[in-house]
């Protein structure tokens, strides 16, 4: 072989060289990035087998996965739980239903029994005069006052001891306005106000003082009262109230309404308040959104309950991960699904990744082949232009 050509061959065998060498360089870089997706297809499979959903059983037995509404809206009257909850915001604003936030916005608030009854239909705004009295009143309180004058003995009988703490209270009041007595006109307990009284001329600040907390008292009292009234003759309130003898009274749609009124009532009203469309328009029903506010602190759970003697709402801090009714299920039936579709997408993933692993090992292999035998023939080329060189150059030596 000439000289000019083995030099020729030579940079031919070394540009084959690097050829195949970066070739590898290529196939190793590839399969880094498989090992990376391999790692990242784990992750996500593991992330499956690892995703909680909070859940409850409902009255069918059947496991739901836990959403704003089914928790907290009109579904959670019937959703088995022996628990009725209620969602507070991180910045310490309670959450309410929609409906509930754009009825209370109407309404005004001024009364929570009469709030519920106007989610069942009754018209509470309609001024109507009273029989004896000529007094003005709505709708729904000439129901109730209707009802007490009607059944006067059932409601002494059933509301006596109550009655009696009121006329005590009233009493007191009495003796320190100097006054022979105090009687509620027409009998109806919210008439009396008490409040007027304070601060008039002539009455001690001593006495003032009395006359607030009697207040307190009184209003209390006549909480009680009027809570037990509705527990036990809400469907004849209602059927005065509506005009329809056939009105069926759900105490427990009732009280679910009566609950959230009174809360907003103790917040200080809307201003405090909060509600689903204000997060997300599908907040109500997005169980992932709502189940990852909860898991990062942002929602926070209370058991709430209405006192059956006073009327008073209850409140009991919960946590999902604590509860007895509520449970964070892991590859329950709610989540198998995404469980399944993500072992498939694993099992193909990982099948493609080690059909492509195995054949980049199967060109690397080639590839080595090539390297070796073009490594071979540019040493024994590097070998013949060395003697060439040595016997050509010899001849002057």
């Amino acid at each position: 072989m000439g000289m000019a050509a083995s030099q020729i061959r030579l940079l031919s065998l070394t540009a084959g060289i690097h050829n195949v060498e970066y070739q590898a360089q290529q196939i190793q870089s590839a399969k880094l990035q498989l090992a990376l997706q391999e790692d990242e297809v784990y992750r996500r499979y593991n992330d499956a087998l690892d995703e909680q959903t909070l859940t409850f059983r409902n009255q069918a037995g059947n496991l739901v996965s836990a959403n704003f509404n089914n928790l907290f809206g009109k579904d959670s009257i019937k959703n088995g739980l022996g628990a009725d909850y209620t969602l507070w915001a991180s910045n310490g604003e309670l959450v309410v239903p929609d409906d509930v936030y754009e009825a209370y916005s109407k309404y005004g608030g001024k009364d929570p029994y009469a709030f519920a009854m106007s989610m069942l239909g009754v018209d509470v705004t309609e001024p109507r005069t009273f029989d004896d009295t000529g007094n003005s009143y709505t709708e729904l309180e000439y129901a109730e006052k209707t009802f007490l004058k009607n059944n006067e003995n059932i409601v002494n009988s059933a509301f006596g001891s109550i009655f009696k703490t009121r006329d005590d209270i009233l009493q007191q009041v009495a003796d320190i306005i100097e006054a022979e007595s105090i009687t509620d006109i027409d009998g109806y307990p919210n008439d009396i106000n008490i409040q007027a009284e304070i601060g008039k001329t002539g009455i001690s600040e001593k006495d003032n003082e009395l006359l607030k907390e009697l207040d307190k008292q009184f209003e209390s009292v006549n909480e009680q009262y009027r809570h037990q009234l509705y527990a036990k003759y809400g469907e004849e309130i209602l059927h005065s109230s509506s005009g329809n003898e056939n009105a069926k009274f759900d105490y427990d749609t009732f009280n679910y309404y009566l609950r959230y009124a009174k809360m907003i009532e103790e917040e200080g009203g809307l201003t405090y308040v909060t509600h689903p469309s204000e997060y997300d328009d599908n907040f109500a029903t997005d169980a992932e959104l709502f189940n990852k506010m909860l898991m990062s602190g942002k929602l926070m759970l209370d058991i709430v309950s209405i006192d059956k003697s006073t009327g008073n709402v209850l409140y009991d801090p919960t946590s999902a991960s604590s509860d007895t009714y509520l449970a964070y299920s892991n590859t329950s039936s709610v989540d198998s699904k995404a469980l399944k579709k993500a072992e498939a997408e694993y099992e193909h993933a990982m099948k493609e990744i080690n059909r492509k692993d195995k054949k980049y090992d199967m060109d690397l292999n080639r590839l080595e082949t090539e390297r070796k035998a073009l490594t071979t023939e540019y040493d024994s080329v590097k070998n013949v232009i060395k003697e060439n060189v040595e016997r050509t150059f010899g001849i002057f030596s």
